[in-house]
């Protein structure tokens, strides 16, 4: 079908854009069609992006509903709720005996007819339909976004001067209007404020969408398998006709007539791809950061929780993500930036956010002077106490590699550092420092032999940046020695240098200098002359530096691919183990050199040797999300899947801890069978992935994995007791939508109520800040009222016989809860059975108690408060 601005999509099958939408099932409006199979989204929570629409053969959006752009189908009639003329795509049961059912999106979604009879989808008036799976068995979900009830305030399109209270402002969504001509769904109104204005907004109208949301809503279900992929490679109408013009705006009815338009804004004004945000960038307070940035996270776990509080939170993922280098993609209306790290985006607070500098050789850098802020900076790199020292200080570069990682020189002091760490210091003299300088220096001089945390890769950056130097005169600041100048040209790729020394002395082929031989220093630079050189002159393949490092280990830590396989071809040993206990495999895993890795395996080496930290290849594969090492390690037919690290995790466990959606697919299509596994006894891999937010990871679990969502594990709990605890709404409301048992009692008695209502930050003594504290109450509110429409137990005690409310120590939390039992008596229950109302007032001893609840009960409340402290 055609795709037309004003759309409202979610994502696809090829969804690359990690939770830049808010997370599967979040909405969006097809805002651009930007030719070559590629289309901007924007999502409702403010965020923009540019996906795939046929291009490459991927798909990143699937559609939703088409009534926005007119989409209808004059003629036709939903058999269940009588609407004529159908507008969005229509559905066709198939059945014998029901060809002249058809059903309306909203009446199909909410399982009207038999859910047994085969159904098609008609995309448009009078075509062609398409043959879906029965919904019996095809996965229902539920989507999420600006529906009625959502909390929003202005957004990208907003046009409408101060009519919503300024900026800042935020209203809740009503209902929607449908009073534009000729389409459908496509405005809401919002009343602003306690007793503001009341309007109508554009959500898609003309490819436009004047709102974004403060807080989501649930909205309607869908069948995800059976909506149509947005696809633009065909034949499609410019973006540019589906823009809607200032005077469209007319049709957008206003109930107050002091409400003004202000003159259309420029596109300055607007995020975009083209923004920018103030952010706390290397360059200082205020710098700002804007599309094409490379940036890390440069902030703790704690200060990024509390930094994310009002940008939708913090995921596990971007934890893993501090330190790590991103580009920013776009910049939003609001001054999030979206950026992504390899294949995952976020949106995020440029607080968080450091620019990264491009270093290149000669560069003259200061050191990043807070110890703490350049600990994390340089947390992929690593830090020795005797770096302490070079906090402020100003070094030289002289070695970058294949990450941009530089060995910066200190005179003789040599260390690594990640770009983020250095800021640009032009014009001063580089620091000289001795060993004496640094704290616990003893047996870390520059010109000593590795210490016990360095690998190769770190000693070999070191090494050659040390006999890269030179004085003024031009000698070498090394020792001076045959190896040490060989080093220096192997490092230049001198192969014809490299040639005449050894030629003259062929023993030096064999000789090691500071561990390390010269074929290894070759391999690690990619000197392929050089190589060539050395092995017609007969130097040997095998032979090991100190740790037991290989040239073939050498190729595999610097990421010279090719290198690697030209060894093998060579006839390179594949089984050499370092003093770590770490293959050639786990190197190739480590690295995500996934050719090399598949030529390894191929020449018989065990793909299932742990390490001296219990790691096998595959762990280091999940750890470091390198997707062509795990995709080539899941191709060995001796692959073993319950290989346990050191702290107990299987692959499938540490895949569903880290968020590694990747590796837990390829898990499961290979082996689900011990998917219910305890890791010693207390979790499994949905315990895992709901305790940390990996909502996606989970959803896998459940749907393919067929994982039990009722397993106890630690102290009887069970999945849906820790995505409480935890105060995560996406995987309570995924586990919910699967049917987790809302009454399950842990050991001692507390039910999911129990935990939802309680406050983690308080049970653990913390001190969040008041950002993420307000965050997470938000949070427990929207849970406990979940379970609540759920049909879990008000009144449940546990083994200090408190009941849920009576453990809620926040008003914030509390207060809420009471509201959402005053507006719907009829669906709290208690274990005595029966409704909390009707008609005729309900159960008067459930009256009673809900009465109760909504005055509160003073002292005794207080008491019970303190008993819950012991649960």
């Amino acid at each position: 079908m055609t795709s037309e601005a004003g759309m409202r999509v979610l994502r696809g099958p090829h969804w690359q854009g990690g939770d830049a939408d808010g997370g599967e099932g979040h909405l969006g409006t097809l805002t651009a069609l930007l030719g070559n199979g590629h289309v901007q989204v924007l999502w409702d929570n403010g965020t923009e992006s540019t996906c795939r629409a046929g291009a490459d053969g991927k798909y990143e959006l699937r559609i939703l509903d088409t009534g926005q752009v007119g989409v209808r189908h004059k003629g036709s009639r939903c058999v269940e709720c009588d609407e004529s003329d159908v507008y969005g795509m229509l559905w066709r049961c198939v059945e014998t005996s029901c060809r002249d059912v058809t059903l309306c999106s909203l009446c199909y979604v909410m399982d009207k007819h038999n859910l047994k009879h085969p159904f098609e989808r008609v995309d448009t008036e009078g075509s062609a339909g398409e043959r879906v799976k029965k919904r019996s068995v095809s996965l229902r979900m539920r989507t999420m976004g600006i529906f009625p009830g959502a909390t929003v305030t202005r957004g990208r399109d907003w046009f409408w001067g101060d009519q919503d209270g300024g900026p800042g402002s935020t209203g809740e969504v009503m209902g929607y209007e449908n009073v534009a001509p000729n389409s459908t769904r496509n405005l809401v109104r919002v009343q602003w404020g306690q007793g503001g204005v009341s309007n109508s907004y554009r959500v898609g109208l003309g490819g436009n969408v004047d709102l974004q949301c403060v807080e989501e809503t649930a909205g309607i279900y869908y069948y995800r398998d059976h909506l149509p992929l947005v696809d633009t490679v065909g034949s499609v109408r410019p973006s540019s006709q589906l823009q809607a013009t200032t005077n469209s705006s007319t049709s957008l009815s206003s109930s107050s007539s002091s409400s003004s338009q202000s003159s259309p804004r420029d596109s300055s004004q607007r995020g975009g791809a083209t923004g920018r945000a103030t952010g706390g960038a290397t360059g200082g307070a205020g710098s700002e950061l804007g599309a094409g940035d490379m940036v890390v996270i440069g902030v703790s776990e704690e200060r990024l929780k509390e930094l994310q509080a009002d940008y939708g939170g913090a995921t596990a993922g971007m934890i893993q993500c501090i330190g790590k280098q991103g580009e920013v993609v776009s910049v939003t209306s609001r001054g999030a930036l979206q950026v992504k790290f390899d294949r995952l985006s976020y949106r995020l607070n440029p607080s968080v956010l450091t620019k990264v500098n491009t270093l290149s050789e000669g560069d003259v850098v200061r050191i990043c002077p807070d110890l703490h802020r350049a600990k994390v900076l340089n947390k992929h790199v690593g830090w020795k106490p005797e770096m302490d020292v070079t906090c402020g200080r100003v070094g030289k570069v002289v070695k970058v590699d294949e990450d941009g990682d530089a060995a910066v020189a200190f005179g003789r002091k040599v260390h690594l550092y990640a770009p983020a760490c250095c800021l640009m210091a032009p014009g001063f003299q580089p620091d000289e420092l001795t060993s004496s300088s640094g704290s616990n220096s003893s047996g870390s001089d520059a010109t000593s032999g590795t210490t016990g945390g360095e690998d190769l890769h770190q000693k070999m950056m070191r090494v050659l940046a040390q006999v890269a130097q030179k004085d003024d005169t031009g000698s070498n600041r090394d020792d001076g020695s045959e190896m040490s100048q060989l080093f220096y040209a192997i490092n230049r790729g001198d192969a014809e240098a490299v040639q005449a020394v050894c030629m003259a002395d062929t023993e030096l082929l064999k000789q090691t200098h500071k561990g390390m031989t010269l074929m290894m220093v070759a391999c690690h630079e990619g000197q392929r002359d050089v190589i060539n050189t050395l092995l017609d002159l007969g130097a040997d393949l095998d032979q090991q530096g100190d740790q037991g490092n290989t040239a073939l280990g050498a190729a595999l830590e610097g990421k010279k691919q090719s290198i690697a396989l030209l060894l093998l071809e060579r006839g390179a040993g594949v089984n050499a183990v370092n003093s770590k206990q770490r293959t050639m495999v786990h190197l190739a895993a480590y690295n995500d050199l996934g050719e090399a890795l598949r030529q390894i395996i191929s020449k018989g080496a065990d793909v299932n040797r742990t390490d001296k930290y219990g790691d096998s290849p595959l762990h280091d594969a999940i750890e470091k999300n390198n997707d062509d090492a795990i995709d080539a390690l899941m191709e060995a037919p001796s692959l073993d899947l319950q290989v346990r690290n050191r702290k107990g995790f299987n692959m499938l466990q540490l895949a569903s801890l880290r968020g590694n959606l990747h590796a837990v697919e390829r898990i499961l299509a290979r082996d689900r069978s011990h998917i219910d596994d305890l890791m010693g006894g207390q979790f499994n891999a949905l315990h895992i992935a709901v305790a940390n937010d990996n909502v996606e990871c989970a959803r896998v679990l459940i749907v393919e994995g067929k994982a039990a969502l009722n397993v106890k594990g630690s102290q009887g709990l069970t999945a849906l007791h820790l995505a409480c605890n935890e105060a995560y709404p996406r995987c309570v409301e995924l586990l919910l939508a699967y049917g987790a048992d809302v009454h399950v009692v842990a050991n001692d008695g507390n039910t999911p109520l129990h935990l939802a209502v309680g406050t983690k930050s308080t049970q653990l003594n913390k001190n969040p800040s008041e950002a993420l504290e307000k965050y997470e109450h938000r949070h427990r509110v929207q849970i406990a009222n979940m379970l609540l429409e759920k049909g879990a137990f008000l009144d449940a005690t546990n083994n200090n016989g408190a009941e849920p409310l009576q453990c809620c120590r926040p008003d914030y939390i509390r207060n809420g809860v009471k509201h959402f039992i005053k507006e719907n008596p009829s669906l709290i229950k208690r274990q005595g059975g029966g409704g909390g109302g009707g008609g005729g007032g309900g159960d008067p001893d459930l009256q009673a108690a809900l009465q109760a609840l909504l005055q509160g009960s003073g002292a005794s409340e207080r008491q019970l408060q303190e008993q819950c402290k012991q649960s």
